[in-house]
Protein backbone atom coordinates (compact mmCIF):
# COMPACT_ATOMS: atom_id res chain seq x y z
CA UNK A 1 0.00 0.00 0.00
CA UNK A 2 3.19 2.45 0.78
CA UNK A 3 4.08 1.58 -2.84
CA UNK A 4 0.80 1.99 -4.30
CA UNK A 5 0.94 5.59 -2.05
CA UNK A 6 3.98 6.77 -3.85
CA UNK A 7 3.34 5.66 -7.16
CA UNK A 8 0.39 7.58 -6.90
CA UNK A 9 1.64 10.61 -5.38
CA UNK A 10 4.12 10.80 -7.91
CA UNK A 11 1.58 10.35 -10.65
CA UNK A 12 0.11 12.80 -8.98
CA UNK A 13 2.79 15.36 -9.06
CA UNK A 14 3.54 14.60 -12.71
CA UNK A 15 0.31 15.61 -13.50
CA UNK A 16 0.66 18.36 -11.78
CA UNK A 17 3.44 19.46 -14.00
CA UNK A 18 2.03 18.86 -16.86
CA UNK A 19 -0.68 21.44 -16.08
CA UNK A 20 1.39 23.64 -14.57
CA UNK A 21 3.72 23.84 -18.04
CA UNK A 22 0.52 23.91 -19.94
CA UNK A 23 -0.96 26.67 -17.86
CA UNK A 24 2.38 28.46 -18.71
CA UNK A 25 1.42 32.48 -19.99
CA UNK A 26 5.03 33.20 -20.54
CA UNK A 27 7.49 30.69 -22.24
CA UNK A 28 10.50 32.54 -20.48
CA UNK A 29 9.39 30.97 -17.22
CA UNK A 30 10.18 27.54 -18.55
CA UNK A 31 13.73 25.74 -18.45
CA UNK A 32 15.77 26.43 -21.69
CA UNK A 33 14.87 23.03 -23.50
CA UNK A 34 11.53 23.15 -22.75
CA UNK A 35 11.24 26.69 -24.29
CA UNK A 36 12.87 25.10 -27.57
CA UNK A 37 10.31 22.52 -27.76
CA UNK A 38 7.57 24.70 -27.20
CA UNK A 39 9.03 27.03 -29.65
CA UNK A 40 9.20 24.13 -32.43
CA UNK A 41 5.51 23.23 -31.90
CA UNK A 42 4.51 26.78 -32.46
CA UNK A 43 6.25 27.50 -35.11
CA UNK A 44 5.57 24.26 -36.84
CA UNK A 45 1.80 24.95 -36.58
CA UNK A 46 2.36 28.67 -37.73
CA UNK A 47 4.06 27.30 -40.64
CA UNK A 48 1.26 25.03 -41.39
CA UNK A 49 -1.18 28.25 -41.75
CA UNK A 50 0.37 28.64 -45.20
CA UNK A 51 -1.45 25.68 -46.69
CA UNK A 52 -4.01 24.51 -44.00
CA UNK A 53 -6.84 25.80 -43.19
CA UNK A 54 -7.25 25.87 -39.32
CA UNK A 55 -10.48 23.92 -38.62
CA UNK A 56 -8.58 21.37 -40.62
CA UNK A 57 -6.08 21.25 -38.37
CA UNK A 58 -5.55 18.44 -36.15
CA UNK A 59 -3.38 18.30 -32.49
CA UNK A 60 -1.83 15.17 -34.28
CA UNK A 61 -0.89 16.67 -37.15
CA UNK A 62 1.11 19.43 -35.88
CA UNK A 63 2.99 16.65 -33.56
CA UNK A 64 3.83 15.08 -36.82
CA UNK A 65 5.76 17.75 -38.47
CA UNK A 66 7.24 18.43 -34.90
CA UNK A 67 8.36 15.43 -34.74
CA UNK A 68 7.02 15.52 -30.97
CA UNK A 69 4.77 13.05 -29.47
CA UNK A 70 0.86 13.89 -29.33
CA UNK A 71 1.07 13.95 -25.34
CA UNK A 72 3.97 15.99 -25.68
CA UNK A 73 2.07 18.65 -27.52
CA UNK A 74 -0.47 18.44 -24.84
CA UNK A 75 1.72 18.26 -22.59
CA UNK A 76 2.77 22.56 -23.30
CA UNK A 77 -1.21 22.84 -24.83
CA UNK A 78 -3.96 21.75 -23.35
CA UNK A 79 -5.91 22.58 -26.44
CA UNK A 80 -6.17 23.06 -30.20
CA UNK A 81 -7.05 26.93 -29.25
CA UNK A 82 -4.13 27.53 -26.86
CA UNK A 83 -1.73 26.45 -29.16
CA UNK A 84 -3.07 28.63 -32.00
CA UNK A 85 -3.34 31.43 -29.58
CA UNK A 86 -0.23 31.26 -28.97
CA UNK A 87 0.44 30.93 -32.68
CA UNK A 88 -1.02 34.38 -32.98
CA UNK A 89 1.32 35.95 -30.35
CA UNK A 90 4.60 34.32 -32.86
CA UNK A 91 3.56 35.96 -35.66
CA UNK A 92 3.60 39.50 -33.73
CA UNK A 93 6.52 38.97 -32.53
CA UNK A 94 8.16 37.93 -35.91
CA UNK A 95 6.58 40.81 -37.63
CA UNK A 96 8.29 43.56 -34.51
CA UNK A 97 11.40 41.74 -34.70
CA UNK A 98 11.73 42.17 -38.48
CA UNK A 99 10.95 45.93 -37.72
CA UNK A 100 13.80 45.90 -35.59
CA UNK A 101 16.28 44.25 -38.58
CA UNK A 102 14.51 46.46 -41.34
CA UNK A 103 13.34 49.20 -40.38
CA UNK A 104 10.32 51.13 -41.55
CA UNK A 105 10.57 53.10 -44.81
CA UNK A 106 9.89 56.37 -45.22
CA UNK A 107 10.68 59.58 -44.09
CA UNK A 108 7.14 61.12 -42.56
CA UNK A 109 4.42 59.55 -39.99
CA UNK A 110 2.51 58.32 -42.89
CA UNK A 111 4.84 56.85 -45.12
CA UNK A 112 6.34 54.77 -41.54
CA UNK A 113 2.82 53.78 -41.28
CA UNK A 114 1.83 52.69 -45.02
CA UNK A 115 5.24 50.47 -45.03
CA UNK A 116 3.82 48.40 -41.39
CA UNK A 117 0.62 48.06 -42.65
CA UNK A 118 1.75 46.74 -45.99
CA UNK A 119 4.21 44.47 -43.99
CA UNK A 120 0.96 43.21 -41.76
CA UNK A 121 -1.05 42.26 -45.25
CA UNK A 122 2.27 40.50 -46.42
CA UNK A 123 2.38 38.20 -43.85
CA UNK A 124 -1.29 37.55 -43.88
CA UNK A 125 -0.91 37.25 -47.35
CA UNK A 126 1.59 34.63 -46.98
CA UNK A 127 -0.45 32.66 -44.58
CA UNK A 128 -3.71 33.29 -44.98
CA UNK A 129 -5.42 31.46 -43.03
CA UNK A 130 -3.75 33.58 -39.82
CA UNK A 131 -6.70 35.71 -39.40
CA UNK A 132 -9.13 32.85 -40.07
CA UNK A 133 -7.57 32.02 -36.46
CA UNK A 134 -8.42 35.51 -35.36
CA UNK A 135 -11.83 35.01 -36.10
CA UNK A 136 -12.16 31.35 -34.62
CA UNK A 137 -10.86 32.27 -31.46
CA UNK A 138 -12.55 35.86 -30.62
CA UNK A 139 -14.87 34.26 -28.96
CA UNK A 140 -13.43 31.52 -27.06
CA UNK A 141 -14.68 31.32 -23.39
CA UNK A 142 -11.24 29.82 -21.62
CA UNK A 143 -9.40 32.65 -19.86
CA UNK A 144 -6.06 30.84 -20.93
CA UNK A 145 -6.72 31.57 -24.68
CA UNK A 146 -7.98 34.52 -23.91
CA UNK A 147 -4.94 35.89 -22.03
CA UNK A 148 -2.87 34.59 -25.14
CA UNK A 149 -5.06 36.83 -27.70
CA UNK A 150 -4.73 39.84 -25.24
CA UNK A 151 -1.01 39.49 -25.29
CA UNK A 152 -0.88 39.40 -29.71
CA UNK A 153 -3.38 42.14 -29.38
CA UNK A 154 -0.86 44.10 -27.20
CA UNK A 155 2.28 43.39 -28.99
CA UNK A 156 0.62 44.15 -32.49
CA UNK A 157 -0.74 47.58 -31.16
CA UNK A 158 2.56 48.37 -29.62
CA UNK A 159 4.48 47.64 -33.10
CA UNK A 160 1.98 49.97 -34.79
CA UNK A 161 2.32 52.81 -31.63
CA UNK A 162 6.28 52.35 -31.87
CA UNK A 163 5.91 53.66 -35.81
CA UNK A 164 3.92 56.69 -34.60
CA UNK A 165 5.93 57.80 -32.20
CA UNK A 166 6.44 61.28 -33.02
CA UNK A 167 2.73 61.73 -32.56
CA UNK A 168 1.32 62.87 -29.20
CA UNK A 169 0.04 59.88 -27.23
CA UNK A 170 -3.33 60.74 -27.46
CA UNK A 171 -3.08 60.79 -31.22
CA UNK A 172 -1.10 58.17 -32.02
CA UNK A 173 -3.87 55.98 -30.19
CA UNK A 174 -6.92 56.78 -32.31
CA UNK A 175 -4.69 56.75 -35.46
CA UNK A 176 -3.97 52.74 -33.90
CA UNK A 177 -7.50 52.34 -32.69
CA UNK A 178 -8.87 53.79 -36.58
CA UNK A 179 -6.24 51.62 -38.63
CA UNK A 180 -6.86 48.27 -36.69
CA UNK A 181 -10.61 48.92 -37.40
CA UNK A 182 -9.92 49.45 -40.85
CA UNK A 183 -7.59 46.43 -40.86
CA UNK A 184 -10.09 43.73 -39.20
CA UNK A 185 -12.60 44.74 -41.25
CA UNK A 186 -10.69 44.54 -44.46
CA UNK A 187 -9.18 41.13 -43.68
CA UNK A 188 -12.37 39.42 -42.45
CA UNK A 189 -13.74 40.38 -45.76
CA UNK A 190 -10.71 38.55 -47.57
CA UNK A 191 -10.79 35.71 -45.18
CA UNK A 192 -14.13 34.94 -45.84
CA UNK A 193 -13.80 35.44 -49.74
CA UNK A 194 -15.67 38.74 -50.55
CA UNK A 195 -12.90 40.73 -51.11
CA UNK A 196 -9.34 40.29 -53.05
CA UNK A 197 -6.06 41.45 -50.74
CA UNK A 198 -5.54 43.89 -53.72
CA UNK A 199 -9.17 45.33 -52.64
CA UNK A 200 -7.75 45.31 -49.07
CA UNK A 201 -4.70 47.10 -49.92
CA UNK A 202 -6.52 49.51 -51.60
CA UNK A 203 -9.17 50.14 -48.81
CA UNK A 204 -6.31 50.47 -45.87
CA UNK A 205 -3.79 52.67 -48.29
CA UNK A 206 -7.31 55.29 -48.92
CA UNK A 207 -8.27 55.12 -45.21
CA UNK A 208 -4.80 55.97 -44.38
CA UNK A 209 -4.90 58.58 -46.36
CA UNK A 210 -7.91 60.13 -45.43
CA UNK A 211 -6.21 60.05 -41.89
CA UNK A 212 -3.42 62.20 -42.58
CA UNK A 213 -5.22 64.57 -44.88
CA UNK A 214 -6.79 67.38 -44.33
CA UNK A 215 -10.85 66.88 -43.59
CA UNK A 216 -12.55 65.55 -47.08
CA UNK A 217 -15.28 68.13 -48.14
CA UNK A 218 -19.16 67.23 -49.28
CA UNK A 219 -19.33 65.94 -53.11
CA UNK A 220 -20.25 68.85 -54.99
CA UNK A 221 -18.98 71.69 -52.83
CA UNK A 222 -15.29 71.67 -54.51
CA UNK A 223 -16.95 72.08 -57.62
CA UNK A 224 -18.85 75.23 -56.23
CA UNK A 225 -16.01 76.59 -54.70
CA UNK A 226 -14.10 76.14 -58.00
CA UNK A 227 -16.97 78.07 -59.76
CA UNK A 228 -17.44 81.03 -57.18
CA UNK A 229 -13.44 82.04 -57.91
CA UNK A 230 -14.17 82.03 -61.81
Amino acid sequence: MARDRQQGAGTSSAGRRAEDIASTLNPQDLPPAQQKRRARIVRTALRMLEKDEYAEIQIRDVGERADVALGTVYRYFASKERLFAAVLVEWSEAMHERMEVDPLAGESVQEKLSDLVNRALDAFERRPHVYRVVMALEDTSDPHTRALLQDFGLRTRQSFLEALEPLEPGDAEAVVNIVFAVLSDVMRRVALGAWTMGQARSSVARSIEVVFSPPPQPRGLSDISTTGTQ
